[in-house]
């Protein structure tokens, strides 16, 4: 019976660890997309795909909303996965103003948003170098943008905390037949 524990507890762990690598090659390929969103969009949202295929990096429209860059005022940013292509950037509610469609390099880019089209919507100025005097702190960025493996860590750590109760219930059950067999 114990030998069928261990072999149990072993091919979950084997299990658990094996599920995280998907979730960490997927948070690798992630870049920056950063906004500057006219000053009366106070939290402005973000869509983005792939054309033409049209898979959507986001569940549902509006998309994600962007967060605020403490470091450039007036900035937003999100990370999305670089298989996306395309992006649209809005006032982050469903019926609000938004940009045309942007199809764009998968790398990190900077996007200002410049004039209302005749339809309502926004034209930019897309670059992929940071704006002069934009303060670029991408330990900081990497750290605080969500990206979209971050069940990464969330994986890791229940790999990490089944494989010590399944180390401890090995251990508790090797001392109690240690207990029995001194009997």
């Amino acid at each position: 019976m114990n030998k069928i524990k261990r072999l149990i507890a072993l091919v979950v762990c084997v299990l658990l660890v094996v599920a995280t690598v998907p979730a960490v090659a997927q948070a690798e390929g992630d870049f920056t997309v950063h906004v500057k969103a006219p000053d009366e969009w106070t939290s402005p949202g973000l869509w983005a795909w792939s054309a033409p295929d049209g898979t959507n990096v986001f569940a549902s429209w509006p998309g994600e909303k962007l967060l605020v860059d403490e470091n450039n005022s007036g900035w937003f940013y999100y990370n999305i996965p670089s298989w996306a292509n395309s992006v649209i950037v809005n006032e982050g509610v469903d019926g609000g103003k938004q940009t045309i469609d942007f199809s764009v390099e998968s790398k990190e880019m900077w996007i200002t948003l410049t004039e209302e089209d005749a339809e309502g919507k926004y034209d930019a100025e897309i670059t992929y170098e940071a704006p002069e005097g934009f303060v670029v702190s991408t330990s900081e960025v990497e750290q605080m943008a969500p990206k979209t493996g971050d069940n990464t860590y969330t994986v890791a750590t229940i790999s990490l905390i089944a494989a010590l109760g399944f180390g401890f219930l090995m251990l508790k059950s090797k001392k109690k037949n240690k207990d029995l067999s001194m009997q």
